[in-house]
């Protein structure tokens, strides 16, 4: 990877609010992520987000060393939505109907139902564990990838 060439993955604008502790930076999204929702046939995302959710604020990684009220670019890692949604979604259904499986296989209806709801009891019990070791993973973590307004300053740089 070059110093000139951006990092593949899903980017966001977004507004430094704070830096923590530990160096992060404390961040707000700004607008849509895919930025077309004033244009026709836009998917209107960011008016429903703004009808139906509060702020959001997350920590970032801050290698581009940006300041309270500088606006970024934050980039998310190719696939972390993905890996997130199969953490999220995939794995409790799949035990939920490998369980049936096993259960029917074993005593037939009431087997199945005990089944499936055992093995998605145990896929619901196990998923913070998982989760708390693909989130500290830091190859997953969103980082700021540039700085595009400078806090006090009129110019920017959106390439």
């Amino acid at each position: 990877m070059t110093e000139n060439c951006p990092e593949a993955g899903i980017e966001q604008a977004a507004r430094v609010v704070a830096l923590t502790e530990d160096g992060r930076a404390l961040v707000e999204a700004v607008g849509s992520s895919c930025g077309r929702c004033h244009e026709a046939g836009g998917c209107g995302k960011a008016n429903l987000t703004r009808m139906f959710a509060s702020v959001r604020r997350f920590p970032v990684k801050n290698p581009a060393l940006a300041k309270p009220g500088d606006e970024v670019i934050i980039i998310l890692p190719t696939g972390i939505l993905f890996r997130q949604s199969v953490l999220a979604y995939l794995w409790p259904l799949a035990a939920l109907l490998l369980g049936a499986l096993a259960g029917k296989f074993l005593a037939n209806d009431a087997g199945a139902l005990a089944g499936g709801a055992l093995a998605f009891g145990a896929a619901l019990w196990l998923m913070p564990k998982l989760w708390a070791r693909y989130l500290a993973n830091p190859a997953f973590e969103p980082k700021i990838e540039k700085i595009v307004v400078r806090s006090g300053d009129k110019s920017c740089d959106w390439t």
